[in-house]
C-alpha cells in the first residue's frame, strides 16, 4: 500500500513540475510577444516623427545644419531647430533586417492644395470629422501671424494597440481620442522601410527624400 502511496505522489510531484515549466515557457512567449508589440508601437511613432520633422523644415525653410554618415550605414541628421533624426539605410535605401516591422506603411503626400498630408497604407489620415490631417502648416509657411506649424494643424499622429482586440489606433489630437484602423498588430505585413532611398546630392549642399509613394522632397544642408 505504501509502495502504491509513494508511486502516486511521485506521479503527481511529475506532472506538477512538468506544469510548472510549460506553464514558466508560455509566460516567456507572452512576456516575448509584448516586448514585439511594443517595440512596434515605438517604431511607428517615431516613423512619425521623422516625417513630420522633415516636412516641418521644409516648410519653414528650414535646413540640415549637420550630416553624419555612420559606419553602420545609418544618416545622423540634425536640423536648425537643433532636432537630432537617425535614419537607417540598408540595401536599395532600406532600413534592412535591424527595422521593427509594422503592419502599416506610414507616408505623406502633397494634396492639391500643396500641403502635406499624412497616408497609412496609401490612404489619407482622416480625423474624426473626415477631413485630411495635415503633416505641414495649412498656408505652406510658418503659419499665420508668427504661429508654429502645431498651432496651424501640422501634428504627427500617434499609435498605439489596443490591448482587447489587438487592433492599431491612431490619434490626431494629442492622445485625447484614438481611432481603430481595423488593422491586427502582428509585426508580419508591414514594412520597415521609411524612405525608397535617402540621396544626398554630390556637392554636399542638399540631400533627397524619396517616399515610398514616389513622392520626393529637397531639404537644403547648411
Amino acid at each position: 500500500m505504501m509502495k502504491k502511496l509513494l508511486i502516486a505522489i511521485l506521479a503527481c510531484l511529475m506532472t506538477m513540475s512538468c506544469s510548472k515549466y510549460e506553464y514558466s515557457d508560455e509566460l516567456q512567449k507572452l512576456g516575448g510577444r509584448v516586448e514585439n508589440l511594443e517595440a512596434m508601437v515605438l517604431e511607428a511613432n517615431k516613423q512619425f516623427e521623422i516625417l513630420h520633422e522633415i516636412i516641418m523644415a521644409i516648410e519653414n525653410n528650414g535646413y540640415i545644419t549637420d550630416m553624419i554618415v555612420g559606419s553602420d550605414g545609418q544618416y545622423y541628421l540634425t536640423f536648425n531647430t537643433g532636432k537630432t533624426i537617425v535614419l537607417r539605410q540598408g540595401k536599395d535605401g532600406k532600413d534592412g533586417k535591424d527595422g521593427q516591422e509594422i503592419d502599416f506603411l506610414i507616408d505623406v503626400k502633397q494634396g492639391e492644395d500643396e500641403i502635406y498630408y499624412w497616408t497609412i497604407n496609401g490612404k489619407w489620415l482622416l480625423d474624426e470629422d473626415g477631413n485630411r490631417v495635415p503633416a505641414s502648416a495649412r498656408d505652406g509657411k510658418d503659419g499665420k501671424d508668427g504661429k508654429t506649424m502645431s498651432e496651424t494643424g501640422a501634428i504627427a499622429p500617434r499609435t498605439r494597440i489596443n490591448t482587447l482586440n489587438r487592433h492599431w489606433e491612431i490619434s490626431t489630437d494629442g492622445g485625447k481620442t484614438w481611432s481603430d484602423t481595423g488593422i491586427v498588430a502582428d509585426g508580419k505585413d508591414g514594412e520597415d522601410d521609411l524612405f525608397k532611398s535617402v540621396i544626398p546630392s554630390a556637392d554636399g549642399k542638399s540631400i533627397t527624400f524619396i517616399f515610398r509613394n514616389g513622392d520626393s522632397c529637397t531639404v537644403s544642408i547648411i
